[in-house]
């Protein structure tokens, strides 16, 4: 698989027993035996009345010389996914699960989940050059 591959689901709850989401790859499409996990989407993340995206680089699945397939898997329940996208990673990797905490006039806290150790942060308010 190219390296520089990302995939970009929305997913949401069909109700609130779900307990996460994996995507990841599969080297058989018709041996569950051979999925292996990139990303584990617990289901605090998920919810139940909107669609969420989420952006799962699949830079570190290695060159098998072989085809690779896309996969999605979960436990125990049902849920939607909507509207895949097979895309290019950017040099500049947005934000992966997002959170906004603590917000006042003039402050906010922002987490994110991060890829790489490496990461140079920059921001802009918005109206400002």
């Amino acid at each position: 698989m190219n390296p520089l591959i990302k995939t970009m689901p929305n997913i949401k709850k069909f109700n609130e027993n779900i307990s996460s989401v994996q995507v990841g790859y599969m080297t058989d499409p018709l041996d569950t035996n051979t999925f292996l996990p990139i990303q584990v989407i617990s289901s605090d993340y998920l919810e139940r009345n909107s669609y969420k995206r989420f952006v799962i680089p699949f830079n570190n699945v290695p060159d098998l010389g072989q085809s690779v397939y896309v996969s999605i898997r979960f436990f125990n329940n049902i849920f939607h996914v909507d509207n895949i996208v097979l895309d290019t990673i950017p040099n500049c990797i947005e934000p992966s699960m997002l959170q906004v905490d603590n917000i006042t006039p003039t402050t906010v806290d922002l987490s994110w989940l991060t890829l790489s150790s490496n990461n140079i942060v920059y921001y802009r308010v918005l109206g400002e050059e």
